[in-house]
């Protein structure tokens, strides 16, 4: 009686182990470039809330007031605008 194959074990026995390897190699570069960009992307987005909220400080906006302008959590205007000072 011949085994049913799961799709793991068809993949490994029609691929040599080298080739194998290489396919997961590239697909673990693949995943870890996706990772990077959007934690860069994060960090832009980040960045951005900072610059908005030290432009609304300097015009002598409150924290109260740029949190509900912009949605923003009080504690994240305030935590820029004592780096500002």
């Amino acid at each position: 009686m011949q085994k049913k194959l799961n799709n793991e074990d068809f993949i490994l026995e029609r691929f040599p182990d080298d080739v194998f390897h290489e396919m997961e190699k590239k697909e673990l570069k693949k995943e870890g470039i996706e990772q990077g960009r959007m934690q860069g992307i994060k960090q832009g987005i980040e960045q951005e809330k900072v610059e908005t909220i030290k432009t609304l400080l300097k015009k002598n906006m409150t924290s109260e007031e740029i949190a509900n302008l912009l949605n923003y959590e009080i504690e994240k205007v305030r935590q820029v605008e004592k780096s500002c000072k």
